[in-house]
């Protein structure tokens, strides 16, 4: 559990915090596979998925259990000898899903919320997000704010939770560990100062992520002059096409285009799939006078976001705009082009600056941020 989250869904905040949770041993967290992201303060908050099938897909498949088959057995001062990896389906086989699972219902295609039925197991825990019977929610909310007061910084707690069938045997929650919380680029204390703004092409009170990135030399924007949504599945194929481009030089670049990146709905953006835009390092959403949509933060993208730490810039109308500067974009000769495409190439790199904790951010053009 983190008492700061840099990548919220709204209607989370940042300072509500995120807790990362898995079934089994915590080692499956630390090794980065799939596991259930929730806010504490929404713990009944749908995941951003599109379907019920898509929600499996990305479900917890595996888990990590202590192997106590040999009792007798010297073991080797190694903390992983004992672990197994296993998959789901032994855990329903030992009865242990009762408080974690759900059940994929194939004819319906609709994820139930119970192991009575028969059908594929889901790592939900809507026992006890969704049903109360362990308040882990309520629970995880007093520690992070507890801890967040002594250490006055945010923090992040590693807990267990032993959950009983037996009315006899009473619920566990134990607390692991309590430190300030310092992961990656999301140590930073970012500044973002007015007069930044003037040395930027792009700046917006609407951003995701956290951190400064000084590598990426390369943007692809769709050219706002040409812009048709009913080309949509072209530029689809164009971007791809770029895309593998910069696949094979091992580089990085900013993507900017209108309504919703990866939506499956080709009226309300470009509908990509992840790997036509995988090595877009900053994703940018704009409006435009015709077509102003709200941000979705699709699953697949979202679920990206968070696991490279990607940064997301969403461009809003409003009583104090989000800025593109298209005039200084259009005037920048391409490097290459498309029919829908433009992709510049600098000598100097672009910064990029996210501050997460006012979800502000801003690229500055190539050579004025000192």
């Amino acid at each position: 559990a983190q008492s700061f989250n840099y990548y919220p869904l709204e209607p989370m905040l940042p300072h509500e915090g995120v807790v990362h949770l898995a079934f089994g041993l915590g080692k499956i967290i630390m090794d980065g596979e799939r596991i259930y992201r929730f806010s504490p303060k929404h713990p009944q908050m749908n995941l951003p998925y599109s379907s019920a099938t898509e929600f499996c897909e990305n479900s917890q498949n595996m888990f990590f259990a202590l192997d106590i088959s040999n009792r007798s057995k010297l073991y080797p001062p190694d903390e992983n000898y004992s672990l197994k990896k296993l998959e789901v389906f032994r855990a329903d086989q030992e009865n242990s899903l009762f408080f974690v699972a759900s059940t994929y219902v194939p004819q319906d295609q609709v994820i139930r919320d119970t192991i009575s039925l028969d059908g594929p197991r889901v790592i939900t825990f809507a026992n006890i997000l969704k049903y109360n019977v362990f308040p882990l929610p309520e629970i995880v909310n007093e520690l992070l704010d507890i801890g967040s007061r002594a250490f006055g910084t945010h923090v992040e707690v590693e807990f267990s939770v032993n959950l009983y069938r037996d009315p006899q045997k009473k619920p566990e929650f134990y607390i692991l560990q309590i430190r300030p919380l310092v992961t990656g680029s999301e140590s930073y204390e970012i500044s973002i100062q007015p007069n930044d703004i003037k040395k930027a092409f792009c700046y917006t009170t609407h951003a995701i992520g956290n951190g400064v990135v000084t590598s990426i030399k390369d943007i692809i924007y769709i050219d706002p002059d040409t812009f048709d949504l009913s080309k949509s599945a072209q530029i689809v194929s164009e971007v791809e096409e770029l895309n593998h481009l910069f696949q094979e030089e091992n580089k990085n670049y900013i993507l900017i285009g209108f309504g919703r990146w990866g939506t499956a709905d080709p009226w309300l953006g470009i509908p990509v799939n992840w790997y036509q835009v995988s090595r877009a390092k900053v994703i940018i959403e704009s409006q435009l006078n015709n077509l102003k949509i709200e941000p979705s933060l699709g699953s697949h993208f979202f679920h990206n976001l968070v696991a490279l730490r990607l940064g997301y810039f969403s461009i809003k109308s409003g009583p104090v705009p989000d800025i593109i500067d298209w005039q200084w974009l259009r005037s920048q000769k391409p490097f290459r082009k498309t029919k829908h495409l433009k992709h510049l190439r600098f000598s100097t790199p672009l910064t990029v600056k996210i501050d997460g904790k006012l979800s502000k951010g801003i690229i500055f053009k190539p050579g004025s941020f000192k």
